[in-house]
């Protein structure tokens, strides 16, 4: 003997409020809007949540972000210092090296003028 549903049985609301000034709710009920089938869609998508969360098991935990993070930032900091390397090597490339010309033997002791200090004091 199997009992049959009733009408009202067959049935199941569930109401559920969106606040519209929560920008979360804004995108969730733009997202209904734009949607041939709401009822559909929302089976679908708690259908995809739910299935989502059995297989891998768990969220993304704080120590999950954290060790996320961390390798995020050694990989940059690496990056960083070996792009940094990089422009040093390229700093750091023989240059020709220009004789002093001041020094030359060429120049006479006559060339060179003596300082008049007095002169320089008084200018300033």
């Amino acid at each position: 003997m199997s009992t049959k549903m009733s009408d009202k049985e067959k049935v199941v609301r569930i109401p559920f409020t969106l606040y519209r000034d929560n920008p979360e709710h804004e995108k969730v009920y733009s997202i209904l809007e734009k949607q041939k089938n709401r009822n559909a869609f929302i089976r679908s998508a708690v259908l995809a949540y739910y299935a989502q969360g059995e297989n891998s098991g768990h969220s993304a935990s704080a120590e999950d972000i954290r060790q996320i993070v961390k390798e995020s930032n050694e990989e940059l900091t690496e990056t960083l210092f070996r792009r940094l390397a990089e422009s040093k090597q390229e700093e750091c490339k023989p240059v020709e090296i220009v004789p002093d010309q001041s020094q030359s033997p060429q120049q006479s002791g006559e060339s060179k003028k003596a300082i008049d200090f007095e002169r320089l004091k008084n200018l300033f």
